[in-house]
């Protein structure tokens, strides 16, 4: 069994009531102009710490979240929170204040 996979059945099995899912707003939409690439290759793996298991992006990450939810039932099983992290350069104000 892959350390993803083992990983993956051990925390499936504490019945986690949240799944945190990472967004880097810089990585997804680097120009203003242009969609989010939410099919973008990502590495699976957050600051480098293992196991990591590359997946089709956030999208595919949205879509596995909603067929894992659909599979818990009226249920749900857990709850998704968006972390969003590195706004871009074009989105981001100046400094305000002092």
């Amino acid at each position: 069994m892959t350390p993803s996979r083992s990983a993956r059945r051990e925390l499936t099995a504490l019945h986690p009531g949240y799944l945190r899912l990472l967004v880097d707003w810089a990585a997804l939409q680097p120009h203003p102009g242009r969609p989010p690439a939410l099919e973008a290759p990502l590495s699976g793996c957050d600051r480098g710490i293992g196991p990591c298991g590359a997946y089709a992006g956030i999208g595919g990450a949205l879509e596995a979240i909603a067929a894992s939810k659909r599979a818990a039932g009226a249920e749900g099983g857990f709850r998704v929170v968006l972390d969003v992290y590195g706004v871009p350069d074009w989105a981001a104000r100046g400094r305000l204040g002092l």
